[in-house]
């Protein structure tokens, strides 16, 4: 394993302080209130005996649940499993940085990932969105183990990524499906029936959840949050992203690794 320098340590204590700082300072919105309200408090965290809705976002449910059971309420209780997904979400971050020579490049990927007011509104609110960011960039991660060392470690990886960001977000069960394809067309020797029993538990935890999104298809429930795809999905959101508009600070600060 290489050796990861104390700089790495400082800008990833520094972007995981401000996730915090965010998640304190964020008033509770509409989603968040309507999980707690509908899941959480009453403790019926699944359909048929919980609400039947696509804000049901089922692993946030769960350890959200699980956090309030343990700390009691509070507004930071119910986001703490998003924030500390944010450290995993780093850690990958550095480990994807440190493939690359340029020390430019490791930086502006550490930026442009880190520091994205958008994917950082992820981890500080109780959705599956942050959640799923981390898992599936953790798979993603996790690919290279798999298709160029044929990683028995590396292939289990992928499989509880896969599964932990589509129970996070349902929008990423065509991810875990191609996730699942790729384990099983690259398996290691090394444990390969334990590997092979692992990944078809993971395709009948698949189909479960493709069952559960047509069962919300049907019931008109299975929606992306606005009907508005151009101005929110490629404008406001785009904005978010890169910086541009009123977080024209991000779109330096991606840019200054380049000119330096």
């Amino acid at each position: 394993m290489r050796k990861t320098p104390g700089w790495w340590f400082l800008i990833s204590l520094l972007a995981f302080v401000w996730v915090v700082i965010r998640s304190l300072s964020i008033p509770i919105t509409p989603d968040e209130a309507f999980g707690f309200f509908n899941y959480i408090q009453k403790g019926q965290l699944f359909p048929p005996e919980a609400k039947w809705d696509a804000n049901n976002h089922l692993l946030n449910t769960i350890l959200s649940f699980g956090a309030v059971k343990v700390f009691g309420n509070g507004l930071f209780v119910l986001r703490l499993a998003n924030v500390l997904a944010y450290g995993l979400f780093l850690l990958v971050i550095v480990r994807l940085a440190q493939e690359l020579r340029s020390l430019q490049l490791k930086i502006s990927l550490f930026v442009l990932l880190a520091f994205s007011p958008l994917l950082v509104e992820f981890f500080a609110l109780s959705r599956g969105y942050g959640l799923s960011m981390a898992f599936l960039l953790w798979g993603v991660f996790s690919l290279k183990g798999v298709i160029k060392k044929l990683d028995a470690t590396s292939s289990f990886h992928l499989l509880l990524a896969g599964l932990l960001m589509s129970l996070a977000n349902l929008n990423l069960l065509p991810l875990f499906l191609l996730f699942i394809m790729i384990g099983l067309a690259h398996i290691p020797n090394r444990q390969k029936s334990l590997l092979r029993l692992a990944y078809a538990v993971g395709a009948v935890v698949l189909i479960a959840l493709i069952g559960y999104a047509f069962a919300l298809k049907q019931k008109d429930l299975l929606y992306y949050g606005t009907t508005d795809f151009l101005n929110m999905s490629l404008g406001y959101s785009l904005s978010l992203f890169t910086g541009l508009g009123r977080f024209w600070w991000f779109t330096f600060l991606m840019i200054l690794p380049l000119v330096v």
